[in-house]
């Protein structure tokens, strides 16, 4: 029943038995108003039916019960619209005609609280990926927030080290210039490295801020 309801069968099965209907009822039925509100019923369940299998799909939920029983139901319909098709009217028949006529109704009412509990079904989907979404962006912003904050704290201490300090463009270019002797440490020796860190952090007083 699953496969039916996961794979493309289900639209097909859907097109199947809303053509058996128009084109092989229809044509030769005594309640064509009945004909036609079943048909009406039928098309409004596919694109439903399509628009919550896809929801499902994207939120990772499993199959629900309602569509195996639009699975079922489309099963039944299609072996119900096979006899009326194949019905051969006459006098002596009409006990037959009658009880298909009555399955006919009865598929067409069962269809009403089905669409009504699919469409709130796609509603509640509809505002749950909504939500999923708007809590992906919420997750992916404050990622970017937390980054902001861990690399501020660095550049804030060389901003009030440059202010503070009152050095001006030639504070900029002494700094510039300790910056190039901190990569050049990287690779120096072990005494140089020494110097370079405690030149950075005595001398210039960066340790205060």
């Amino acid at each position: 029943m699953a496969d039916l309801v996961a794979g493309a069968v289900l639209g097909a099965a859907f097109a199947e038995l809303c053509d058996g209907v128009k084109n092989k009822v229809m044509p030769k039925s005594t309640t064509p108003q009945l004909l036609r509100d079943l048909v009406s019923k039928l098309e409004s369940l596919g694109p439903l039916i399509s628009e919550i299998k896809e929801y499902n799909s994207f939120l990772d939920h499993p199959i629900d019960e309602d569509l195996e029983e639009v699975e079922q139901l489309v099963v039944n319909g299609k072996l119900l619209i096979s006899k009326c098709a194949n019905f051969k009217g006459g006098p002596w028949n009409n006990r037959k005609k009658n009880k298909y006529k009555n399955k006919l109704e009865e598929l067409d009412k069962s269809l009403a609280p089905l669409l009504e509990r699919l469409r709130g079904q796609a509603r509640d989907l509809r505002m749950e990926l909504v939500r999923a979404r708007n809590s992906a962006d919420a997750t992916e912003v404050a990622v970017e927030t937390q980054s902001d904050i861990e690399i501020q704290p660095f550049s804030r201490r060389i901003q009030n080290w440059m202010v503070n300090r009152s050095y001006g463009s030639w504070g900029i270019m002494f700094m510039i210039l300790f910056l190039v002797s901190m990569v050049m440490a990287a690779t120096g020796s072990t005494g140089t490295k020494w110097f370079v860190f405690n030149f950075g952090i005595n001398y210039l007083g960066i340790n205060n801020y």
